[in-house]
């Protein structure tokens, strides 16, 4: 079973995927809906993966995206994170490769699509992208 820590400002996305991850032997092992308590929570529940809304841009929260990835990276150096966006953000894509992410996808891909992205993120062996020098792993953006 694969565990993922959830990190979104809205449960109703998570909530209408949740029965096809059970299904396909994932789990949302925990979820937290502010960015500012994202990393004490993460630290309680061993995930095998964070799954993030990369859009933390408003005023309103004290911890932006980036931000929230470096403190994850900070307690956990190998934190295999996948960003998701609203449909295809070109604004938040253009800084994927500054964010160190193993892995993005939009609200609007299909279902299969983002089950075969954190299957191939979570997959034992596998290479983690060079985070020293931002390289990204090309193949599973958009997958």
């Amino acid at each position: 079973m694969i565990r993922i820590f959830v990190i979104f400002k809205s449960r109703i996305f998570i909530e209408a995927i949740t029965p096809f991850l059970k299904e396909c032997n994932i789990e949302i092992a925990g979820l937290c809906l502010d960015s500012f308590r994202a990393v004490s929570q993460y630290k309680e529940i061993n995930a095998d993966l964070v799954i993030m809304d990369l859009n933390w841009t408003h005023q309103s929260y004290t911890v932006t995206g980036p931000e929230l990835i470096r403190n994850l990276r900070q307690y956990n150096p190998d934190v295999k994170i996948i960003g998701v966006t609203n449909f295809h953000e070109s604004r938040v894509l253009d800084k994927l490769s500054q964010l160190c992410v193993q892995a993005h996808f939009s609200r609007d891909m299909p279902l299969a699509g983002i089950i075969q992205c954190i299957r191939e993120v979570c997959q034992p062996g596998r290479i983690i992208p060079d985070l020293q020098n931002n390289r990204l792993d090309r193949n599973l953006i958009n997958a």
